[in-house]
C-alpha cells in the first residue's frame, strides 16, 4: 500500500475516535459517587462529548484551509491529554463536566481530518483497504480502553479517566509520521473561493439515516450497564466486556471490510445498518451474557460497515478539497444523535414499555432500525448519483 506513513498516522488517530463514550461501563458507579447530581446530567458525561464534536469538526474542517493537518492533530492530542486525565485529581462535577466539553472538541476536531486524508490518498480497492486499517484501530482503541474501564472501575470511578494518557502515545506517532504540510489546503482555497457548495443530495440522504441510525444505536453505549444490571446477569466487569466486545467487532469490521464492500457493493450501507439491526434484537430479548455479548458484537460490526460506507459516500459526493469538510457535515448527524439518544429514545419508551424500563429502550431501537434497513436497502441506487469523482466498491 502506497502512503504507508498516511495510514499509520490517520489510523493513531482512529485510536481515541471513541473516546468521548468509553466512560459506559463506570456510568452506574459513576451516578452513585455523584448522586447529588441528576441521572440525567450525569449520563451526559457520556454524551456531551458527542454534542461538542459538532462545531469542532467543522471548524477544523475550516482551520485546515490555513494550517497543515499535523499542527492541528497535535494541539488536539495535547488538549486530550491535559483534560481528559483532569478528572483523576479533580472530582468535582462542574469541572469533570468541563473538562468532557474540551475532550468532545479535541476528538470532534481531529476525525475528518484524519479521514479525509485516506479519501483525499488512496483510490478504489486501496482506499477500502486503508479505510478497513482505520476502522480496525478504531475498534482496538475502543476495545481496550472500554476493558480497562471495565476492570478499573472496581478500584474507584475516577480511575477510568487514567485511558486518556493514550493520547501521549498518538502524540509521538502523529509527530513522526503524519506529513507536515498537506495539499488538501491548498486545494482548498481554491474550491471556497469558487461557488461550489458542500451541501449536495448524497449529503443531505446520508446526514438524515445517521442521524436516525445512531440515535437509536447510542442506546448500547448509554444503557449498557443499566441494562445488564436490570437483567440481573452480570456487574460493571460484563458491561466493561460487552462494550470492549462491541468494539472488537468494529476492529474485525476492518480486518474485512474490503471484503465486505466488494461482495456488496451499493447495498453495503443497508448491510451494515441490517448488522446492527440484527444485534439490538438480541439483545432485547437477551437473558443471558452470551446473548448480550453476541447481540452487541453484530452491532458493532454493523457500526463499523455503515460509518465506513457513509464517510465514503461523503466524501466522494464532493471534490477532494471539500471532503474533510463534507465529512465533517455529515458526522454533525450522527454526532447530535448520540447527544439526542436520551431526549429521544428514552421517553418513546417509556410510553411504550413503562417508565425505567431500559429493556424496552433496546425494543423501540429494534423496530426503527428495522425499518431504517428497508428503506435503505430499497434507496440503496440513490447513492450513485450527484458523486463528484470516483466511490470504491462500496458504492458501486
Amino acid at each position: 500500500m502506497r502512503n504507508k506513513k498516511v495510514v499509520i498516522a490517520a489510523s493513531a488517530i482512529a485510536l481515541m475516535s471513541n473516546g468521548g463514550m468509553i466512560l459506559s461501563p463506570a456510568l452506574s458507579g459513576i451516578i452513585r459517587h455523584f448522586s447529588d447530581v441528576p441521572e440525567s446530567m450525569v449520563s451526559m458525561l457520556i454524551t456531551i462529548p458527542a454534542l461538542m464534536m459538532i462545531p469542532s469538526s467543522v471548524l477544523a474542517s475550516q482551520l485546515n484551509r490555513r494550517f497543515p493537518s499535523k499542527r492541528i492533530f497535535l494541539v488536539c492530542l495535547s488538549m486530550l491529554l491535559v483534560f481528559g486525565t483532569l478528572p483523576v485529581l479533580v472530582h468535582e462535577f462542574p469541572i469533570v463536566f468541563m473538562t468532557r466539553i474540551f475532550v468532545g472538541i479535541a476528538i470532534g476536531a481531529m476525525g475528518p481530518l484524519a479521514t479525509a486524508m485516506i479519501a483525499n490518498h488512496f483510490e478504489g480497492d486501496e482506499r477500502n483497504r486503508a479505510m478497513g486499517v482505520y476502522t480496525a484501530t478504531e475498534g482496538f482503541g475502543g476495545a481496550s480502553m472500554l476493558l480497562f474501564c471495565g476492570w478499573v472501575v472496581g478500584y474507584g470511578w475516577n480511575l477510568c479517566f487514567l485511558v486518556y494518557l493514550l493520547a501521549a502515545l498518538q502524540l509521538v506517532i502523529v509527530a513522526l509520521c503524519c506529513p507536515k504540510t498537506d495539499s488538501i489546503s491548498d486545494e482548498s482555497e481554491i474550491s471556497f473561493s469558487s461557488n461550489e457548495r458542500i451541501m449536495n443530495p448524497t449529503l443531505i440522504r446520508m446526514m438524515a439515516i445517521y442521524f436516525i441510525y445512531m440515535t437509536f444505536l447510542n442506546v448500547f453505549a448509554i444503557n449498557n450497564s443499566l441494562f445488564i444490571e436490570e437483567a440481573g446477569i452480570g456487574n460493571n466487569t460484563l458491561s466493561g466486556i460487552v462494550g470492549a466486545l462491541f468494539q472488537v467487532s468494529c476492529f474485525i469490521c476492518g480486518l474485512l471490510y474490503s471484503r465486505v464492500a466488494g461482495t456488496f457493493k451499493k447495498y453495503t450501507l443497508g448491510f451494515g445498518i441490517g448488522m446492527s439491526t440484527v444485534g439490538m434484537g438480541v439483545v432485547f430479548f437477551a437473558h443471558s451474557p452470551l446473548a448480550v455479548v453476541l447481540g452487541s458484537m453484530s452491532a458493532g460490526f454493523g457500526m463499523g460497515v455503515t460509518l465506513a460506507t457513509g464517510n465514503l459516500i461523503n466524501a466522494s459526493s464532493v471534490t477532494p478539497a471539500l471532503s474533510a469538510m463534507a465529512i465533517a457535515v455529515g458526522a454533525i448527524a450522527y454526532q447530535l444523535a448520540q447527544f439526542m439518544t436520551p431526549f429521544i429514545v428514552h421517553p418513546i419508551a417509556s410510553v411504550v414499555f413503562g417508565e425505567g424500563y431500559v429493556r424496552g429502550r433496546y425494543g423501540v431501537s429494534l423496530v426503527v432500525l428495522a425499518v431504517l434497513t428497508v428503506i435503505v436497502v430499497m434507496t440503496a441506487g440513490a447513492f450513485q448519483k450527484g458523486s463528484a469523482d470516483g466511490q470504491g466498491d462500496a458504492m458501486k
